[in-house]
């Protein structure tokens, strides 16, 4: 082996790396510990770019996360469509039941009325009074 097989260089900064006394194990890639976590930070932003750069594009396919106004306005059209085909059939049609079933669970959650929240004075009462019972 000559000398400059034997001279390595930093994978990071591109200087020499000092020789090793005990020639076993690994080759050193990196000149120092400061080259090595340098290394690995830049290793961690470039996975964080690409899990960004694919969410990315992930949002630019979905329909959730568009324009909230335009979101509304296509399902009041598709809801109105529905509307009318169920009213000229007077059936509900195979394709649209799956969307008709969530507009009726919908309705019947917006005419429950919900409780309203208990104040921590109430919900003490209450856990009293359940004490007494039992």
């Amino acid at each position: 082996m000559t000398g400059a097989e034997t001279s390595q260089k930093c994978a990071w900064c591109g200087n020499e790396i000092p020789p090793r006394i005990d020639p076993r194990g690994r080759k050193a890639r990196y000149c120092s510990g400061a080259c090595r976590a340098a290394a690995a930070r830049e290793r961690t932003r470039n996975a964080h770019q690409d899990e960004l750069k694919r969410a990315q594009e992930c949002a630019q396919d979905s329909f959730v996360l568009g324009n909230p106004s335009e979101i509304l306005a296509t399902v009041v059209t598709e809801i109105d469509a529905t509307t009318r085909l169920i009213r000229d059939r007077g059936d509900v049609p195979a394709s649209c039941e799956e969307m008709v079933n969530a507009a009726r669970a919908l309705v019947a959650a917006a005419e429950q009325q919900t409780p309203q929240a208990l104040t921590r004075q109430q919900r003490r009462r209450l856990a009293r009074e359940q004490k007494k019972t039992r």
